[in-house]
C-alpha cells in the first residue's frame, strides 16, 4: 500500500475493459474515496473532475491536503461496462 504525506495529489487511475479485455467506455464512471472522520465524497466524469485519458483510461487527481490515515476508493461504473474496483492508500500528516 502506498504512502503519500498530506499536501500531496496523488493519481488514481483505473481501466475499464469489456469481457474480451476490450477497452470500453463505460455509461458514467466515478470516484468515491474516504477517509476517517470525513464524509465520503464522490467525483463524476462529464460533468466532473474525473478525466477520461482514451477509451477506458480515467483518472482522478486526489488533492490530500485535508486528509489523513487510510483513504479507501472506490471507480464506479454503470450502464454499458457496468463495473467496480477499488483501492487504499495511506496519507501522512507532515512532519513539524
Amino acid at each position: 500500500m502506498a504512502t503519500y504525506m498530506a499536501g500531496s495529489k496523488v493519481r488514481l487511475s483505473v481501466t475499464f475493459t469489456d469481457a474480451n479485455a476490450a477497452a470500453i467506455d463505460p455509461t458514467t464512471v466515478s470516484v468515491e474515496y474516504g477517509a476517517p472522520g470525513v464524509a465520503p465524497t464522490t467525483q463524476t466524469y462529464n460533468p466532473g473532475n474525473v478525466v477520461r485519458d482514451g477509451v477506458g483510461l480515467y483518472h482522478y487527481d486526489l488533492d490530500t491536503t485535508s486528509l489523513s490515515g487510510l483513504i479507501d476508493y472506490d471507480w464506479i461504473s454503470t450502464g454499458t461496462g457496468q463495473a467496480a474496483a477499488g483501492g487504499q492508500l495511506v496519507v501522512q500528516a507532515q512532519p513539524i
